[in-house]
């Protein structure tokens, strides 16, 4: 009654069919749950009669049965093989968006580089051409520089001279002032004689 679901099943006939190589033992399950049928002889020879095709159509109720259960477990399959390709199509288009975003990225990436050694040559150039100047300033400082040089040793030499004359002048100077001296020394005494002579006459 729990297998059926019936309430009652009435009188119960099982008749075991013939069982054949590689196939499952089947068997006619007779029930009268309304009717309280009693199963007699006939029953049992009508279904001797009918034994062969009943075993040929549960054979191919068994063989369309598993047929059903191969294509719902193809079709479970192929199922899951569509869900994968369409996650697998869903990944191909997102790793599409990537690749092409991370290529965009690459193409602004090597333009930006391209640019900034555009840039380094310029500036490496404008170095260079500073370095030139420069190093041409330095060699005309090199020579300001000697030209400085020798003017600082001749003003070292003029202001030697410079005091040299001076000292002389200096000399000189005082030569003279004892030579004046001297001559004043003389003329007064030169007068002081003539007046004395003077008074004498």
């Amino acid at each position: 009654m729990q297998s059926s679901g019936y309430n009652r099943i009435g009188n119960l006939l099982l008749y075991p069919l013939e069982a054949k190589p590689d196939q499952p033992r089947w068997a006619f399950l007779g029930l009268s749950p309304y009717t309280y049928k009693e199963w007699g002889l006939e029953d049992l020879e009508r279904l001797d009669r009918l034994q062969g095709n009943l075993g040929k159509v549960l054979a191919k109720a068994g063989s369309l049965e598993q047929d059903a259960r191969q294509v719902g477990e193809l079709q479970a399959e192929l199922l899951q093989k569509e869900t994968e390709i369409n996650q697998l199509n869903s990944n191909r288009s997102e790793n599409q968006a990537e690749l092409v975003r991370l290529e965009n990225e690459l193409k602004q990436t090597q333009a930006s580089w391209t640019e900034e050694v555009k840039l380094w040559v310029e500036r490496q150039k404008e170095l260079e051409t500073e370095l030139d100047i420069l190093k041409q300033t330095i060699k005309e400082n090199q020579q300001s520089i000697a030209e400085v040089d020798f003017l600082r040793s001749q003003k070292i030499q003029l202001e030697e001279t410079i005091a040299r004359n001076a000292e002389q002048t200096a000399q000189l100077k005082n030569a003279i002032d004892q030579a004046s001296l001297l001559l004043k020394g003389l003329t007064n005494q030169d007068e002081e004689t003539d007046q004395a002579e003077e008074s004498k006459g």
